[in-house]
């Protein structure tokens, strides 16, 4: 059965001429697996020989994210392909084409079979010695020489009628369009936010940075400048100001410090030209926002980036400290913001923004890109990505003023972020009434208080976490007596132990399955972590005999329970917010005014 149909007739010959062949169909007649060296060692890509039935070339190319698809068996051999975005790239005398976006037409397995019989094309320099499919691939991070982007079906071409810098022959594109394998291109956007100037030193050296982020209507990116380019452009570039940017290298995000949506990052280098435009200009939206209501914050991850738009409630005191393991002072202020769910978070500012921001009682708050965090419930932080305006001059603040001026005096917010005076306000719950309706009625999380007994011990894990103070994320054993923690980028010859204790716990109408975190762990243990695995190691009688007497005592407990999604499953997870014991007058007090409550 001929399946010649199938493919794009002279496709091969006709991109090698320099041909915009949209969404060409081809085979593969194989595929082999190839690592970078030099500046690019250890970067895995697959080097495809494809075919349209008559011509083949063998210089061709998936890396990057079509990595997992090939090994997959996707793209098997006899398979046929198209071809949605591709660039076709001139190096060390070679013609590679770059395939971005390849789709499956047809399985390998169900042709069976080389389609035609296709030979190595007569283009001028088409291959060079284009005789072995075992030949070296040309390295890809060599500068291109000359380029051919083919875009996405549907869409406009990356490069559309040509605009021109006025004094550099760079093409402007969109920022979704930027790629490694481009050459001669420009970007423009408006700047979404920057960071301030921040020291660093490493073995490489020492020297100062700052990162700026800039949008278009096609995407967002990421730009940081070192050392001289630092002091050169940070006081040009400002926040809200449209700049175009050529010349800057392009290369992989480090999604470890970017929360963008973008798989590349740019680097401003000696040559880079940065340009001030027009700040009205339509191609650069202004700043766009995607707002999370503060009831929704409470099934959002922890570390996740969100956009908020809310009102000051409160706002906390300049809080200035030093930080342990590196001596700086730093400075921070909380403030309480409350939004038309009536729920309330705090929101926690840091350096510049802390001492800057004074927002009063009343005043609308944007933060794009507040970092959630999980601590003592949700809560939000500010970060080198964060950007803040108080009383934007937007509709949506003017709304939510409006709405709080009209509420202030009867409303009475539910907290999502747990401080002490909200432990001795919060509701006194029998195990009984905790369900995943209850939870979801009080939108998402329900922080209470309750006298129980714990009636099993569950399980005990202790791992190792990062010393650094405030850290606490887990470090990685190294095996040359360093532990690493790849939050804080740093190795340590030392690490903390960490608990996490999950315990079973009843009063007289339920049980409930609680996890509690080192703090409280230690505590209603009374041993410090270090001392219990110690005494695990040396005395594994003693060690049984400090975890089972926690069996049948009973403490009073601070819990948060909040819906939470495993393998498809929606459930109830409760986590301690803080456990003591009994103090005996306040129960009772407790359990008197419930006497007098009830009618008889």
């Amino acid at each position: 059965m001929s399946h010649q149909n199938l493919l794009t007739k002279d496709a091969i010959a006709r991109i090698l001429e320099g041909e915009k062949v949209i969404n060409p169909r081809v085979q593969v007649l194989g595929y082999k697996k190839v690592m970078g060296d030099g500046s690019d060692k250890g970067q895995v890509r697959y080097r495809f020989l494809l075919s349209d039935g008559k011509s083949s070339h063998q210089f061709c190319v998936m890396m990057g994210q079509l990595i997992e698809r090939i090994e997959m068996g996707e793209f098997e051999r006899f398979s046929v392909i198209q071809l949605n975005e591709y660039i076709l790239n001139s190096l060390q005398d070679r013609k590679v084409m770059i395939i971005l976006e390849p789709q499956l037409i047809k399985r390998g397995s169900d042709i069976g079979q080389r389609i035609g019989n296709p030979s190595a094309p007569t283009t001028p320099n088409s291959a060079g010695a284009n005789t072995s499919f075992n030949a070296s691939v040309p390295r890809l991070s060599a500068p291109p020489m000359a380029s051919t982007s083919v875009p996405r079906a549907g869409r406009s071409a990356p490069v559309p009628t040509p605009s021109y810098l006025s004094d550099v022959n760079q093409v402007v594109c969109g920022i979704a369009d930027l790629n490694p394998y481009r050459n001669r291109w420009a970007v423009k956007g408006r700047v979404s936010a920057k960071t301030p100037i921040k020291q660093w030193s490493n073995a490489k050296g020492e020297g100062k940075l700052f990162s700026f982020d800039i949008t278009d209507d096609t995407g967002e990116i990421r730009i940081t400048a070192f050392k001289t380019e630092c002091e050169k452009f940070f006081d040009v570039v400002e926040v809200g100001k449209v700049f175009t940017i050529s010349k800057a290298v392009i290369k992989p995000a480090n999604k470890k410090f970017s929360p963008l949506n973008n798989d590349y990052e740019l680097t401003l280098g000696n040559d880079s030209i940065v340009i001030p435009g027009d700040d009205d200009d339509s191609d650069c939206p202004k700043m766009s926002f995607n707002f999370v209501k503060i009831k929704d914050i409470a099934a959002t991850n922890a570390d996740s980036f969100v956009d908020v738009l809310a009102v000051c409630k409160s706002v906390g005191e300049l809080v200035t400290f030093t930080q342990k393991n590196t001596g700086r002072e730093l400075k921070k202020r909380d403030i309480s913001l409350v939004d038309d769910t009536e729920m309330e978070i705090k929101l926690t500012l840091w350096g510049e923004e802390a001492e800057r921001q004074i927002a009063n009682e009343g005043s609308a708050v944007v933060v794009k890109k507040a970092k959630v965090s999980d601590f003592n419930g949700k809560s939000l932080t500010t970060t080198q990505n964060s950007f803040v305006q108080i009383d934007p001059t937007m509709s949506e603040a003017f709304g939510l003023r409006g709405w709080y001026e009209r509420s202030r005096d009867t409303l009475r917010p539910k907290p999502l972020s747990v401080t002490t005076s909200s432990y001795e306000n919060a509701q006194w719950r029998n195990l009984s009434e905790i369900n995943l309706a209850a939870v979801r009625n009080e939108r998402g999380a329900l922080t209470f208080s309750t006298v129980a007994t714990v009636i099993q011990v569950g399980k005990l894990s202790i791992y190792l976490a990062c010393p650094t103070a405030g850290c606490k994320k887990k470090v990685t054993d190294m095996n040359n007596g360093y532990y690493k923690c790849d939050k804080c980028n740093k190795n340590f010859e030392d690490y903390e132990p960490r608990l996490i204790l999950g315990l079973a716990i009843s009063d007289f109408g339920g049980e409930l399955w609680i996890t509690l975190f080192h703090e409280d762990a230690e505590k209603i243990l009374g041993i410090k972590a270090k001392e219990l695995i110690q005494m695990r190691d040396a005395n594994a009688t003693e060690y049984e005999e400090i975890i089972g007497a926690l069996n049948f005592r009973r403490f009073t407990f601070r819990l948060r329970s909040a819906e939470d999604r495993y393998k498809e499953e929606v459930r109830v997870r409760t986590t301690a917010l803080a456990i003591n014991e009994i103090p005996t007058g306040d129960y009772q007090k407790k359990l008197l005014e419930l006497v007098n409550s009830l009618s008889l």
